[in-house]
């Protein structure tokens, strides 16, 4: 508490008590949500930590149900447990978290963020030419599954291009055929 008394003393040479212990009411009433609030995340990462290392099906089960509880109906606690759930490795509480938000109609905007940042990942490929580098340069290093995942990739966003159609059949061309055992 020394930090706190720090803070005090001075203020208790600028003004008076009469006016100081309000301000300082004040101050704590303006501060007390922020704070109940962390300590609320860090119960919920608590939850989440032990659920992600729990050995067993039981344990999780009854982290996450402790996540969830703490909590509750609050949009904005939702949302956190949604963000750690995900980076705690828990792709299921996440969604699970984001239907509780989007269930509540409340803070939709969170809501759609946090659906987009679930939605698939951004295309590997952007147009032909990277396509043309990337395998050709997957090629002369004879990476060869790592070509034909750029090719399957470009074969999907770029159905019928002529050029690719080339470009996989050079592929095929150079690729050695994988041995029979």
């Amino acid at each position: 508490m020394r930090g706190l008394s720090d803070l005090i003393e001075p203020l208790q040479q600028l003004l008076p008590p009469e006016v100081l212990l309000p301000l300082l009411g004040l101050a704590l009433l303006v501060a007390a949500p922020a704070w109940w609030r962390s300590v609320a995340v860090r119960q919920i990462k608590g939850h989440l930590r032990r659920a992600a290392r729990a050995h067993s099906e039981a344990e999780r089960e009854r982290e996450i149900e402790g996540a969830f509880r703490r909590a509750g109906h609050h949009a904005r606690r939702l949302v956190d447990l949604a963000e750690h759930a995900g980076r705690a490795g828990l792709p299921l509480v996440r969604r699970r978290a984001i239907e509780a938000l989007e269930s509540s109609g409340r803070l939709p905007l969170e809501a759609a963020r946090l659906r987009r940042a679930d939605g698939p990942p951004p295309p590997k490929v952007r147009d032909m030419e990277e396509v043309n580098i990337r395998v050709h340069l997957l090629m002369e290093r004879e990476l060869w599954a790592a070509a034909e995942e750029v090719l399957d990739e470009a074969e999907r966003r770029f159905a019928g291009d002529p050029e690719l159609a080339a470009l996989r059949e050079d592929f095929n061309t150079r690729h050695p055929a994988p041995e029979e055992p």
